[in-house]
C-alpha cells in the first residue's frame, strides 16, 4: 500500500481475510512518509462501527510491525520514491491511497507507478480512488492493464489495474 494513513485499508483487509475463512497469513506492507501516531489513528477508527472489535485488537500493537497468527504487517517509513525501489517484496495487490494527485503529486509520478508495477506479481492488481488520466497512463506505462470504473460513495470513478 502507498499511503498508510489511519490504517483503515489494513483493518478492512484483515477483516475480509478473516471473514473469508482464509488459512495462512495475510502479509501486508505499507509505505508511509508521514505516519500518524496511534493516538491520532485510534479516534479515526471510531467512525467505522463494523471494524471496532478489530480496531481494538490492533490498537495496542500499532507500530512499524505487527505479528499475529494470521497477520504479518510492516510499515516502511520514508518517501516511497526512495523506499519502494529498495523493497525486495512482490505484492499481489496494491492500494494506491496517497492524498489526491493535486495535493500530493509526487506519490503519483510515472516513475513511482513503474516501481509499483515492478513490485507486483504477475496476475496482481492495483486500485485507487483517483481516476486522473495521468495516473492511469503512468500505471499503463508501468505494465498494468488499467480500467476506469464506477467509484464508491461520492466518487464517480476510480481506477483499477491488473498486471498480465
Amino acid at each position: 500500500e502507498l499511503g498508510f494513513g489511519t490504517g483503515l485499508n489494513l483493518l478492512v483487509s484483515l477483516a475480509a481475510w478473516r471473514r473469508s475463512g482464509q488459512f495462512g497469513i495475510l502479509h501486508y506492507t505499507s509505505f508511509e512518509a508521514f505516519p500518524l501516531s496511534p493516538d491520532q489513528m485510534i479516534p479515526a477508527h471510531e467512525a467505522f462501527a463494523p471494524l471496532q472489535e478489530l480496531a481494538g485488537e490492533l490498537a495496542p500493537l500499532w507500530g512499524s510491525r505487527i505479528t499475529l497468527p494470521d497477520l504479518r504487517f510492516e510499515l516502511i517509513l520514508g518517501d516511497a520514491r526512495d523506499t519502494l525501489p529498495e523493497w525486495s517484496g512482490q505484492a499481489d495487490a496494491w492500494f494506491l491511497d496517497g492524498f489526491s494527485p493535486a495535493k500530493n503529486p509526487e506519490l503519483w509520478e510515472a516513475s513511482l507507478m513503474a516501481e509499483v508495477a515492478a513490485h507486483t506479481k504477475t496476475g496482481g492488481s492495483c486500485a485507487t480512488y483517483t481516476a486522473a488520466g495521468f495516473v492511469r497512463r503512468g500505471l499503463q506505462a508501468g505494465g498494468f492493464e488499467v480500467t476506469r470504473c464506477p467509484g464508491f460513495g461520492r466518487k464517480r470513478h476510480m481506477t483499477q489495474g491488473f498486471k498480465p
